[in-house]
């Protein structure tokens, strides 16, 4: 799989040549947003945490 790096004013983007999917780094995406990486980090991680059900989400 070929991968395509640009970096442009030190964000990080990528795109794989293939499919045209592209995404950014989390650093590069905590510079834009003005945060940070430790910021996105968390965000991402409670993210990928499953959530609660809807009754007990009251109390987490």
């Amino acid at each position: 799989m070929n991968i395509t790096r640009v970096e442009r004013d030190g964000v990080e983007f990528f795109t794989i040549n293939a499919t045209g999917e592209s995404g950014m780094s989390e650093s590069g995406l905590a510079r834009l947003c003005g945060v940070t990486h430790q910021a996105i980090n968390k965000l991402l991680q409670n993210q990928l945490q499953p959530m609660p059900l809807k009754k007990l989400r009251f109390f987490s």
